[in-house]
């Protein structure tokens, strides 16, 4: 009767061990680590790299009009200092980024022209490709422009001041919808000239961001883009 019952004593004993097994790994399983970091998008005009064809004390250069418009900028040199293009980088959300390019040409005058040049790098840490530019006039307006070289061929005509009329012609290119690894810079420019109808006695004054897109998206949003 005695070994009866110790076998019984073992066996509830067995049991309950089993038990407290199979509790410990139920509980394991509720720790699962199911932790996600997402990557981060973001690029920035790469401090001096900017540069112009007309800073202070240069002789102008002008656009010959009766070839407007064309697909291949030749400018003319002029032996006159008349106008002047300045171009500043901005950090607009304190991030310590440039993320905008303010434009101003002074004491311009039609037919006037300007180069504009700078570096962009990757400062995210996925992919991308530029996509997009974003213009805000002297109106505050934001107005968006495709920058697919299809589009672009004969250049694009732009209202600053918002009255209806074309104050420039603006051709740009250079690594648009090339892909960028994160740490990766690229060299872009854009050409300038002023038009007839460019108000006269007036500074142009106008910003610039460049919108990116991550590198797979790219394709499924050209030319939807603007």
């Amino acid at each position: 009767m005695r070994k009866q019952i110790a076998i019984i004593g073992i066996f509830a004993l067995v049991m309950l061990v089993g038990s407290i097994v199979a509790y410990a790994m139920w509980y394991q399983t509720l720790l699962i680590n199911n932790y996600v970091n997402t990557g981060k998008l973001d690029f920035a005009f790469k401090y001096g790299t900017v540069s112009t064809t007309d800073p202070v004390n240069t002789p102008d250069q002008m656009v010959n009009y009766t070839l407007i418009p064309q697909k291949e900028i030749i400018p003319v040199p002029e032996n006159k200092d008349v106008g002047t293009t300045y171009v500043k980088l901005i950090d607009t959300d304190g991030d310590g980024d440039y993320d905008a390019l303010n434009v101003t040409i002074v004491n311009g005058y039609p037919w006037y022209y300007t180069h504009i040049g700078f570096s962009v790098v990757n400062s995210g840490t996925i992919p991308l490709k530029i996509w997009r530019i974003r213009f805000y006039n002297g109106t505050g307006t934001s107005t968006y422009y495709s920058v697919y070289s299809e589009q672009n061929a004969n250049g694009t005509m732009i209202d600053l001041n918002g009255d209806g009329k074309p104050d420039i012609l603006m051709w740009w290119g250079d690594n648009f919808g090339v892909q960028l690894h994160p740490g990766q810079t690229a060299d872009i420019s854009f050409d300038i000239t002023i038009l007839q109808d460019m108000p006269q006695n007036a500074n142009l004054t106008f910003i610039i961001y460049y919108d990116a897109i991550q590198w797979n998206e790219y394709d499924s949003n050209v030319p939807s883009g603007r």
